[in-house]
């Protein structure tokens, strides 16, 4: 067993354990309640890389996510169609979203909305596996 599994506390694990939380905590939070109050969202990458399946949550509720998209390359995440780019100054990323007209946002948010349903879904995740895995 891993040391960090079997209980080692040294200052760094300690240092980690102090900016994480558990994931039972997350599952905790009514996910589609409070990504339903809001038009915009922000949501870090994961430590692995990965997006986050925040961003698809969020999507999915309508939130127009603001992102790197060279993080999310060949995923079809398209600034200022179903996502906002996020700059180097998060101040003027939320700027700009913040200056886009109620039809923009209508239109981004329906459009990400979409874009999540389709193709983050159960029936197509389950296709695409069977498909590449060639079971």
């Amino acid at each position: 067993m891993s040391q960090y599994r079997a209980g080692n506390r040294s200052k760094l694990g300690s240092l980690m354990r102090r900016f994480s939380f558990s994931q039972k905590e997350y599952f905790k939070v009514d996910l589609v309640k409070e990504y339903s109050c809001h038009r915009f969202a922000i949501i870090g990458e994961e430590r692995t890389g990965f997006p986050p399946l925040g961003v698809f949550e969020a999507m999915a509720c309508g939130c127009i996510v603001i992102i790197d998209p060279t993080k999310y390359e060949g995923l079809d995440m398209l600034p200022g169609k179903n996502c906002l780019e996020m700059g180097l100054d998060i101040n003027e990323s939320i700027d700009r979203a913040m200056s886009l007209s109620a039809q923009e946002i209508e239109q981004i948010s329906n459009s990400a909305r979409n874009f999540a349903r389709q193709n983050w879904n159960s029936n197509t995740i389950a296709t695409l596996w069977k498909a590449n895995l060639e079971l």
